[in-house]
């Protein structure tokens, strides 16, 4: 049975990525109110509706493809060392996600300063899940 062993840099990639995950699948449901009085509104909320649940299914597919690089599901002991190959590339994956939705909301609300305040929530709980040992 093969032994799964992570690098601090494989777990805070995966902890900042199911974080940002996280919050895109909050915003899916912040957004699944059906109807507004202003038709304008329910419009723009049906579209961030679906934007963000593509968005989520799309993020899932390519990092479960990152995923394969860095563990020992390899072909006859070839691999793809994530770190060195894409150095720190991959991270733009959670801060993609994190910006687009927060593009999305500001499109419908006014954000304001919360966008300061949840980022520095989905960072501090992406250094906390990747502290955690199993």
């Amino acid at each position: 049975m093969a032994q799964f062993s992570a690098s601090s840099y494989t777990n805070f990639l995966i902890a900042l990525t199911s974080s940002s995950l996280g919050f895109c699948y909050t915003m899916y449901f912040w957004t699944s109110k059906p109807t507004y009085e202003n038709r304008k509104a329910t419009f723009k909320n049906r579209i961030a509706n679906a934007n963000s649940i593509f968005i989520f299914m799309v993020v899932l597919f390519v990092f479960t493809k990152f995923l394969t690089f860095h563990t020992p599901l390899r072909f006859d002991g070839f691999g793809i060392d994530l770190r060195s190959s894409y150095d720190y590339y991959p991270f733009f994956l959670p801060v993609f996600i994190f910006l687009f939705n927060w593009s999305i909301i500001s499109r419908n609300y006014k954000s304001g300063k919360f966008i300061l305040c949840s980022a520095g929530l989905v960072i501090a709980y992406g250094i906390l899940l990747a502290g955690i040992k199993t």
